[in-house]
């Protein structure tokens, strides 16, 4: 018999049962803290601890994710930045301890029930609904297949002839904790290729799932399981139920049952993460001849354990809290350097300027120019050292020229438009001097940019659509708004005018509307027959899309076939199979490639013929 046995697990989605069961062997072990300095990367090493023999581990997950290498193994490495963070580690695991009695046999044919009859020796197994446990499958029918069992290669296995009707082969009565999580398990092998065995499990006279074929190569151990939970059960009836009722073939082994509890075991870890933000307030006591500045520490996140100004002159200081004098006029850089005792370290720095007894200021007639008009600059610096000498004056005008007249004129010649920083040094015969500075904006005639033409999605567009102007003061559109941008509602030409004191600019805009959420033509049925006429079920685009996803299934819920491009079809065929006539079900998801598009969902049934 020729079977093909797949190797499946239901998705069941399950809560596992937080109540500790004497089963469940499985720990986890973490630092209960980490202390980490921001912006840094740590490995969290966590170590399995159990009793007895190693449970079977099926699934390690950290939460969050956020920040981790990987969620799937038991030392990811995690990178923080300014947060601290919790993790939990959540390790599912399958208890070596098995409730079936004999479940490998090796006891002989005792410990379980069958519905099928008992038979031994050679040829014994000639009958249908017959059954021998034997260590060779060969050595009870002549047309059987040899070869060994599951667990050594040597010991003893069930071997089937099937019957005719669905029966049970095997059954065993268990115990089981109440609102917990098991794995049912079994392999099975086939003993002739034709026909070959469908299995599905049964636990109190109900079927779990769907038949499980085995494969048809003769010999080949496959396993088969599913995930159950007891709900309120303490004594259940698991049974293993061959679906094939072919007279031919249906012969077939199985060996090494097991019904084993799922436990899932947890644990944290709170990685601490030393976020230093240092910052510094400072005021400053002027004098010409000596300036004293007076800086604290502050704070807003980690307290540092340890500080070390450096003075920007050579000097240093380890307290919190300073006053300094600088006998020497000029600019100082000041760093902070704040640390903790676990080696995090981070600085802030601020800077002072001791060059004055004067205060130096300025007025700027015009402070907005168009390119080549002449800017006006009136020196208004006060002088208060005690020499009253007299004050002369120093600009830079931001764009490499300068001058050294009290009230300068300077005209800005630059093609382009932008923001010139004026600085003037005010100076006496000490010297004594302040410094003070200004903006001068310079701008041209409205230069512009304007997208192309554009597609927008309609009735409910909400996308602006403008023109990016350079110092525009006003705007001007053809539907006589004036805004620096609309939202179009109907499709046309638009056109805009903007302007500022310097000049106007004019562009325009094509609009295409669509509607994006009818952007798909999708058929009701196709005929898969390679006449060259509807072979392929496939949409047709009303609209460009730039996402695109289908799903087909049968109508047992069987996800059969996946396209993500919307130019390819289906042909009818799954795994190179042609399906049956009949009705299909479609889900299809897509954006339209325009600006303010939306994913949409559609969902309907296809019909299938030939």
């Amino acid at each position: 018999m020729k079977r093909t046995l797949l190797i499946f697990i239901f998705a069941i989605e399950y809560l596992i049962n937080t109540q500790v069961n004497a089963q469940c062997v499985l720990s986890i072990s973490l630092p209960d803290t980490i202390r980490v300095c921001r912006n840094s990367q740590v490995q969290l090493n966590a170590s399995l601890v159990y009793t007895g023999t190693a449970p079977t581990i099926t699934d390690t997950v950290w939460t969050p994710s956020a920040s981790l290498s990987a969620t799937n193994v038991l030392n990811p490495i995690a990178t923080l930045g300014t947060t601290s963070m919790t993790y939990i580690l959540s390790v599912t695991s399958i208890t070596p301890n098995n409730s079936v009695v004999n479940g490998n046999f090796s006891s002989g044919n005792t410990g379980f029930s069958s519905e099928y009859i008992d038979t031994s020796g050679p040829s014994s197994l000639w009958p249908e609904s017959h059954y021998a446990v034997v260590t060779d499958p060969f050595s009870v029918h002549p047309n059987f297949a040899s070869f060994g069992d599951h667990t050594t290669g040597t010991g003893n296995m069930m071997v089937i002839n099937g019957a005719g009707t669905p029966v049970n082969i095997w059954c065993q009565t268990i115990t089981v904790s109440p609102n917990t999580q098991y794995t049912f398990s079994a392999w099975g092998a086939s003993c002739t290729p034709s026909n070959p065995a469908q299995l599905q499990f049964e636990i109190n006279g109900v079927l779990l799932g769907t038949p499980l074929q085995l494969p048809g190569t003769t010999g080949q151990w496959v396993q088969f399981q599913t995930i159950w939970n007891s709900g309120s059960d303490t004594s259940i009836t698991i049974c293993i139920y061959d679906q094939q009722t072919a007279l031919s073939g249906n012969d077939f082994a199985i060996d090494d049952i097991a019904f084993q509890q799922i436990c899932v075991a947890q644990d944290s870890v709170y990685v601490q993460v030393n976020n230093l933000i240092p910052g510094i307030n400072k005021s400053l006591t002027f004098g010409c001849k000596a300036d004293t500045v007076t800086l604290s520490a502050t704070n807003t996140g980690t307290l540092p354990d340890n500080y070390n100004w450096e003075l920007g002159n050579g000097s240093t200081d380890s307290s919190a809290n300073i006053r300094y004098t600088y006998s020497t006029q000029g600019q100082y850089s000041i760093t902070l350097i704040e640390s903790t005792t676990n080696g995090c370290i981070d600085s802030a720095s601020t800077s002072i300027d001791t060059r004055h007894t004067i205060s130096a200021d300025f007025t700027i007639y015009k402070t907005l120019v168009c390119q080549g008009q002449p800017v006006s600059f009136t020196n208004t610096s006060l002088a208060v050292n005690q020499s009253g000498g007299t004050v002369t004056s120093f600009w830079d005008f931001g764009d490499g020229g300068t001058s050294t007249a009290q009230n300068p004129s300077y005209t800005y010649n630059f093609e382009d438009s932008g923001f010139y920083k004026i600085m003037m040094v005010a100076n006496d015969f000490i010297p004594c001097y302040d410094t003070a500075y200004g903006t001068v904006q310079v701008i041209t005639g409205p230069g512009h940019y304007i997208k192309q033409d554009t597609m927008l999605c309609y009735p409910n567009n909400d996308v602006a659509m403008g023109m990016v102007v350079n110092n525009a003061d006003s705007y001007l559109w053809s539907s006589g708004e004036t805004t620096p941008t609309i939202i179009p509602k109907t499709e046309g030409l638009y056109t805009v005018n903007a302007t500022n004191q310097c000049g106007s600019v004019t562009d325009s805009v094509n609009v295409t509307l669509y509607n994006c959420n009818n952007c798909l033509f999708v058929p009701t049925a196709f005929s898969p027959n390679n006449d060259g006429l509807n072979d392929l079920f496939r949409v047709r685009q009303l609209c460009p899309i730039k996402q695109f996803g289908l799903n087909i299934f049968n109508r047992f819920g069987q996800l059969i076939y996946s396209n993500y491009y919307v130019n390819e079809g289906w042909d009818g065929t799954f795994n190179g199979v042609a399906q049956d006539i009949g009705t299909y079900f479609y889900q299809i998801e897509y954006t339209a490639d325009i600006p303010n598009a939306e994913p949409v969902k559609m969902k309907g049934d296809i019909t299938l013929v030939r």
